[in-house]
């Protein structure tokens, strides 16, 4: 019997993006057998601008509004519950500004599909000089936490590769997985939630595989790099309240997740990230109380909602 593959969509206030992203899903050479629109209670009427295009009227198309914006992460929990419930085989991620290209689902299927692995498309954007670029430095797992050189040219990727995580861009996850996983945390909100559920699975002994040849355009992120101590930060350009889940689920990870590095590498990289925010980006004193926020309550091991979006 073949494997039934569904597309997993969260989206919020990006009727647009979403627009392109759909079509791309739709246009695959290997198409998902169903594609889940899950919707944060978006106020620019996505629900109208999907049903005047024609997307609900069609039979592969789940709609799905929540009563309420849970965030990236809530979507993600709830959208996986409900394709592994409706009884597909694997579920594919990806936010709503992600263009998967013609052949992206299909080169997943090629590598075989083991369900004992999680596969990953590689997200790129296009430089300026014409290159295809990461969006994400990534880098091959090793032992335990360690991981080799990072790689942000795309075309220095091998083939198929071991990483340690994944972001929620391109993600597939086998449904036995999640029955032995369990779902994504609902209560990241934004952020980290993507670390998080790449840690549970392979402390079940499920390795993680990106596989080169399936290509996800992405816009670039707003980010830099710092060079503290001999070491390599990866810095993002964040709203505070963005900068707040930013940091507040990189404690909660490294408490749940890394023991005494917390202390030793996932603090002292935030503290390094705080100083060159303070240094190369807008609203200082916001920020800082986002940075100081966060840690706060990561160390607290506080989860859910606690700073509205836009605020």
């Amino acid at each position: 019997m073949a494997m039934k593959i569904a597309a997993l969509v969260v989206t919020y206030n990006r009727k647009d993006l979403l627009q392109r992203c759909l079509d791309a899903l739709l246009a695959q050479t290997r198409k998902p057998d169903s594609i889940y629109v899950i919707d944060n209670a978006s106020t620019d009427g996505t629900e109208a601008f999907l049903g005047s295009r024609g997307y609900l009227a069609r039979s592969e198309l789940v709609y799905r509004r929540l009563p309420e914006n849970l965030g990236g992460a809530g979507g993600f929990h709830a959208g996986v519950d409900q394709a592994v419930r409706d009884g597909n085989d694997w579920v594919w991620f990806m936010d709503d500004d992600a263009e998967p290209e013609l052949d992206a689902l299909l080169a997943l299927e090629r590598t075989g599909l083991d369900p004992g692995c999680c596969y990953g498309s590689s997200a790129v954007f296009m430089a300026e000089d014409g290159a295809r670029v990461l969006c994400w430095p990534t880098a091959e797992a090793g032992p335990g936490h360690t991981q080799g050189r990072r790689i942000r040219q795309y075309d220095d990727l091998p083939d198929v590769m071991r990483v340690n995580g994944l972001p929620f861009l391109g993600f597939m996850v086998n449904k036995d997985t999640v029955k032995h996983t369990g779902l994504p945390e609902a209560d990241y909100f934004v952020s980290g939630d993507d670390v998080d559920y790449s840690e549970r699975i392979k402390k079940t002994g499920t390795g993680i595989v990106l596989v080169k040849a399936s290509r996800i355009r992405h816009p670039q992120p707003a980010d830099y790099t710092v060079h503290f101590l001999g070491q390599e930060f990866f810095c993002l350009r964040l709203s505070p309240w963005r900068r707040y889940y930013d940091i507040r689920n990189r404690v909660l990870n490294g408490r749940r997740h890394y023991g005494y590095r917390l202390i030793h590498m996932t603090l002292p990289g935030v503290f390094v990230r705080w100083g060159a925010t303070l240094l190369y980006e807008p609203c200082r004193l916001r920020q800082s109380f986002a940075y100081a926020r966060g840690v706060f309550d990561g160390l607290c091991n506080r989860f859910g909602k606690r700073w509205e979006p836009g605020r």
